[in-house]
């Protein structure tokens, strides 16, 4: 597979992820999945987040629909081989396949808060998906008359699913002056999903995919960790590491040259102000991170946050984050929050980047 670029970009969290994904405004339940410790805060309410869904696409040469209408030029060549227009056409069209590709990622996640005076508990369970499609056109499928039934052009998939449930434990120390130390801690367990599938263009089918010969799995135990400081002010820091114990999986050699998934340990550091009427952000990832051994795909972002509270119930947020290793382009976020009496919570978000990046997610949060 050509070296390429393969990065969960969105979490699950609405609001958070409008925000830029700046794990240091994460509140309530959706906390567990950025900085457990920002779970320590929690008003003495019971907070339930279900379901909340993150879904980004990106296909900037229209991969999808040029796949298959190569398919339909091949079979048409198939019954028509010498004619000389629909050879161009197939050509051309196989032609634009090469490099050509779409990629896509998704977020699924549930947690439950529950306050109690010794331990705030958070049970989380989440699923997050990334997967890509690239062409790669051998040169040999243009020599001569094309035979449309034996081509060597070929394209190839690869995808990773990455499926946890965790517990959060986090616990709050309040100082005279009202100042707050925040600590908190999620043992989980993690189970890593590869698919690694290859096939010439004219048979290649995303269904495949699910043939267990193209898969490859493995779970076990994982940690994430954070700790936060609040001012009185409204000033707000915090730090968290997420997967800190190393994780690696090889994908299946069926169809492609096996590779090997690395789920490494990823620490950020962010600082956030909120008034009554407001709340600024930044957070910086400390290290990169990569995806796969065998690519040049790391990235490490840094990302800035607005957020305007227009009224008691409503909020309108913005976000852009950047890799400093140009592995992904720079994505812009917004969404809103409406809050229905204090008890149900709508999110909203929507992303955009470069080459036809999008991303639409949202979620309720219920407070008891």
């Amino acid at each position: 597979m050509p070296m390429t670029s393969l990065a969960a970009i969105f979490g699950p969290d609405a609001r958070t992820e409008a925000l830029a994904g700046a794990g240091v405004t994460a509140t309530h339940a959706a906390a567990a999945f950025y900085n457990p410790a920002l779970t320590a805060i929690s008003d003495d309410s019971v907070s339930l987040m279900v379901p909340a869904i993150a879904l980004s696409a990106q296909d900037k040469n229209n991969f999808v629909d040029s796949l298959d209408n190569f398919q339909r030029l091949n079979d048409q060549l198939q019954q028509d081989p010498l004619n000389p227009n629909l050879i161009l056409e197939w050509q051309a069209a196989l032609l634009g396949l090469d490099g050509n590709q779409v990629s896509a990622d998704g977020n699924i996640g549930a947690a439950l808060l529950v306050p109690n005076q010794y331990l705030n508990v958070t049970l989380s369970a989440g699923v997050s998906a990334e997967a890509l499609a690239i062409g790669e056109v051998d040169e040999r499928d243009f020599e001569g008359i094309p035979d449309p039934s034996m081509l060597n052009s070929n394209a190839q998939g690869l995808g990773v699913a990455l499926t946890e449930v965790g517990v959060s434990l986090a616990r709050e120390v309040r100082y005279a002056n009202g100042d707050r130390l925040l600590l908190g801690v999620t043992p989980k367990y993690l189970r890593i999903d590869t698919y690694a599938y290859a096939a010439t263009v004219d048979n290649f089918n995303s269904d495949d995919w699910r043939d267990s010969r193209f898969r490859t799995n493995k779970g076990g135990f994982n940690l994430d960790a954070g700790v936060a400081y609040q001012w009185r002010s409204g000033l707000r820091v915090g730090l968290s590491g997420r997967n800190l114990l190393d994780q690696s999986l090889k994908t299946s050699g069926e169809a492609i040259m096996p590779l090997t998934y690395q789920n490494s340990g990823l620490w950020a550091l962010g600082a956030q102000y909120e008034n009554d009427w407001m709340t600024l952000a930044v957070e910086s990832e400390l290290n990169a991170t990569k995806r796969f051994k065998e690519f040049n795909d790391s990235s490490q972002f840094i990302k800035g946050a607005f957020a305007a509270k227009l009224s008691d119930w409503f909020e309108w947020r913005l976000g852009y984050k950047r890799d400093l290793k140009d592995s992904v382009r720079d994505l812009w976020s917004t969404g809103f929050g409406i809050d229905f009496a204090s008890c149900v919570l709508l999110d909203v978000f929507a992303g955009y980047g470069e080459n036809k990046n999008y991303a639409l997610g949202g979620n309720f949060k219920f407070r008891f």
